[in-house]
């Protein structure tokens, strides 16, 4: 009953000190592990990892019977010495005061640390809210599951863990979190109004953490995440959840040079594979592949993770290394429900990429129903929304209703509903396209509006109001400077038959292309949308007469989608190619 629960109560506890911050136990077992398998975490053990991990302290105790309660000690140990520098006690009457005795003895650690601030009213406080060591303990669980990815199986425990305390927040936030994370965004979002109207019960750290994870997943306010999370990080410096979410807010600006900042400081705190992972995608992000590489690999070594290999494969693809893409993809898939899926849609981009139409609609199919059965509904949705692209691309524009109107009914998120808005309007379906639009540009997130205006330059783009498309685009580039508002500006300028500024787009979106590479910044592959870049650049060329450029430039495209029956632009390619 008290195993792990303990562990998490009085690392929660000490960290209400705003210097320390608590290694989590399932880094120190896999360090443990790699020192020697099979190894047992005992007191040795931990002086073993904390060295080779560079932590200062071990916290070694002990939980006994004393009747019908419990004695309970703890002590602080230099880990390089083993000197005993804190030593705490404590009792409790029977199993449902254990949790309140750990909290003290948290607080006497603290004390002996140099905690000015332990003690008083809230002495014992900062440990767990749950009303019973069941409800902590599926806590625990879910929480060791969530973190190993099996976030199906965490909510499960999640699920005890509420049913045996309603009010226990925190775990209708690690549920809301997991939730997100198979894509249920709808189930998330209700999840995080009911764990924030529990924050009384929480922590000052929690709340900051609650909250901010709420900002960053479906309260989508990426300012008011930065601001939580430094404050968060001002109160707490040692806190590596906060310097990481601090890293992914920033992100989520496109601010990517102050996400490696802030991923690096989470680094340096803990360095674990999930910061390695975020560094090699920010790295993939900002077009530095070599480095993306570098800390994937690295990321890989540590522990395998799913999206360890998202920036593996994209090196490998931008470098025109396709079975090495297709490999990265293959190590991805074994990885767990998430990297199954998106490995396969990784497949399926790829496939797309190099004009293998076919090839893709089917592994898109097949892993639509996979995702289906998982109960996966935002990779259901991009793998159908990516069939009617499929559809479109390939002259086939009726059999793109059906898949498009499947994934706008399992997800609002924009990487279906952009896509799917784009195909709508190519379908001269505008009114449906342009309410998608409003429903973006009614959001705080300034993201999302940026996507809603690309929707309304794409409807004014095809009913030839040029102008119009220009100015919607350069507003939106304003809240967010977007890779798709960049691309999507270009094509208006070229048809408007300003190519100086046209080309100008077109070779930033070259230079950015590893935004393109997820081009909605969720991790989901989306190569293909680089493809058409060599047109509309060779496009520009040609405008400005820049005839051997653009003839390479159409070439380029044809090399991948020469033999794509009903594309236009290969058409239009090899009409531009033909001796005048």
């Amino acid at each position: 009953m008290f195993d792990g629960v303990v562990e998490q109560a009085l690392g929660l506890g000490i960290e209400g000190a705003t210097f320390i911050t608590a290694y989590p136990q399932r880094d120190a077992l896999r360090s443990a592990e790699a020192i020697k398998p099979g190894s047992r975490l005992d007191e040795q053990m931990a002086r073993l990892v904390a060295v080779r991990d560079g932590v200062k302290l071990v916290l070694a105790g002990t939980v006994s019977s004393a009747g019908a309660g419990y004695a309970m000690s703890v002590r602080a140990i230099d880990a390089a010495d083993g000197k005993v520098v804190a030593l705490a006690e404590g009792t409790a009457a029977d199993k449902g005061a254990v949790l309140t005795a750990v909290g003290k003895m948290a607080t006497e650690l603290r004390q002996d640390l140099g905690d000015a601030t332990a003690g008083g009213a809230d002495a014992g406080r900062e440990t767990f809210t749950a009303g019973s060591l069941e409800a902590a303990r599926a806590y625990v669980l879910a929480q060791e599951l969530a973190v190993g990815g099996k976030f199906s199986e965490a909510i499960t425990h999640y699920q005890e863990a509420v049913q045996r305390d309603p009010n226990f927040g925190r775990a209708y936030s690690g549920w809301a979190v997991s939730a997100r994370a198979l894509g249920r965004a709808s189930e998330s979002e209700e999840l995080y109004k009911k764990a924030i109207s529990l924050t009384e019960r929480m922590t000052e750290r929690e709340k900051y953490r609650t909250l901010g994870g709420y900002y960053l997943g479906p309260g989508a306010n990426d300012e008011q995440a930065i601001t939580n999370y430094r404050a968060l990080v001002e109160r707490y410096p040692s806190d590596e959840v906060g310097w990481n979410n601090l890293g992914v807010a920033y992100f989520n600006t496109l601010d990517f040079k102050r996400a490696q900042e802030n991923g690096r400081r989470a680094l340096e705190i803990y360095p674990n594979a999930r910061n390695r992972t975020n560094l090699a995608l920010y790295a993939m992000y900002a077009s530095d592949f070599d480095a993306a590489a570098t800390e994937a690999r690295a990321a890989i070594a540590a522990q395998p993770r799913d999206m360890a290999y998202l920036p593996l494969a994209v090196a490998a693809a931008i470098g025109s290394k396709p079975d090495e893409a297709t490999r990265a993809y293959e190590e991805m898939s074994k990885t767990g429900p998430r990297g199954f899926a998106t490995a396969g849609m990784g497949r399926a981009d790829l496939a797309i990429y190099h004009g293998n139409f076919e090839s893709a609609a089917a592994q898109l199919r097949e892993g639509a129903d996979a995702d289906a059965r998982a109960n996966q509904p935002a990779q259901q949705a991009q793998k159908l929304v990516a069939l009617a692209e499929v559809a479109l691309a390939t002259g086939a524009p009726a059999r793109a209703g059906p898949d498009l109107r499947a994934a706008l009914a399992l997800s609002t998120s924009e990487a279906v509903v952009i896509p799917a808005g784009r195909a709508l309007i190519a379908l001269g379906q505008e009114t449906e396209a342009r309410k998608l639009a409003q429903r973006l540009e009614a959001e705080v997130q300034k993201r999302r509006r940026a996507f809603g205006a690309i929707l309304v330059a794409e409807i004014a783009l095809k009913q030839g109001r040029l102008i119009e498309a220009i100015d919607a685009l350069t507003a939106a580039r304003s809240l967010a400077d977007l890779w798709l508002v960049r691309f999507t500006l270009g094509r208006v300028y070229i048809e408007a038959g300003r190519f100086a500024e046209g080309l100008a787009e077109m070779e930033a979106c070259l230079s950015r292309r590893g935004e393109a590479a997820a081009v909605f910044l969720n991790d989901v592959p989306t190569l293909r949308y680089l493809v058409p870049v060599s047109y509309w650049m060779a496009r520009a060329q040609d405008g400005l007469g820049q005839a051997d450029s653009a003839a390479k430039g159409y070439q380029s495209y044809l090399e991948l989608r020469g033999n794509v029956a009903g594309d236009p632009l290969a058409a239009d390619a090899r009409k531009r190619l033909a001796p005048r």
